[in-house]
């Protein structure tokens, strides 16, 4: 069942013979017009919250049996859905987070079971280890890499050599011997960096060296 289409799109995929209806599922009755009792499965993929809560509500009052998967945006949106009775919510942050590291254990040569078995844990795990540190300590994930920590650190610094300035002038891997893979910067992740891209208070690095090395660097970003 696909909830929000254009009408474009609806109208294309029709003429192809695609059965598809297209209306609102915030409006209860237009669960009942797509057999919702019927259903095994209904995914919710839409960016509003409000709607996601009121869908999922609409959804449960027509059948308790269908399978709900909901995709929001964070990971602090899971437990709200879940305790609305959601059986599975996958955040689309820590999805992307998940695809950064996966692509560093390709190039680091890491077989591709261990990639597979490294991402099944940190699902299984509802992604408790990709959440930035509380403390100063940098976060270990769990990959056979000798010397190598994968790691997600909080900039809490204001400015100094490194935080306010381009990549190439504060020569974080030749002076640390880190790699930046990925930053957050409030609601969207950069990893196509270049010499240029500047690192900002309150940014999320996403970063993998040798662990004392990313602990020296994750006190210079620190308060």
């Amino acid at each position: 069942m696909i909830i929000e289409l254009n009408a474009e799109t609806v109208k294309t995929e029709k003429a192809l013979g695609e059965p598809i209806i297209y209306g609102d599922a915030v409006k209860a009755n237009i669960l009942y017009h797509v057999n919702m009792h019927q259903a095994r499965v209904a995914v919710i993929a839409i960016s509003d919250p409000d709607a996601t809560t009121r869908i999922l509500a609409n959804i449960l009052q027509v059948s308790t049996k269908v399978h709900t998967i909901i995709r929001t945006r964070f990971v602090h949106e899971m437990e709200h859905y879940y305790k609305l009775g959601a059986d599975e919510v996958i955040p689309e942050e820590f999805e992307t987070s998940i695809e950064i590291f996966s692509r560093v254990l390709h190039k680091y040569l890491v077989p591709e079971n261990e990639i597979e078995n490294f991402v099944k844990h940190i699902r299984a795990d509802n992604y408790e280890m990709f959440r930035p540190m509380p403390d100063s300590k940098a976060k270990n994930l769990s990959i056979d890499l000798p010397d190598i920590d994968i790691a997600t650190l909080n900039v809490q610094q204001g400015k100094n050599e490194i935080i306010g300035k381009p990549l190439s002038e504060s020569q974080i891997r030749k002076k640390y011997g880190i790699t930046i893979v990925a930053i957050k910067r409030d609601d969207e992740f950069m990893y196509e960096l270049s010499g240029d891209t500047e690192v900002l208070q309150n940014d999320v690095l996403y970063v993998f060296g040798n662990p004392q090395q990313i602990f020296e660097f994750n006190k210079k970003i620190k308060l």
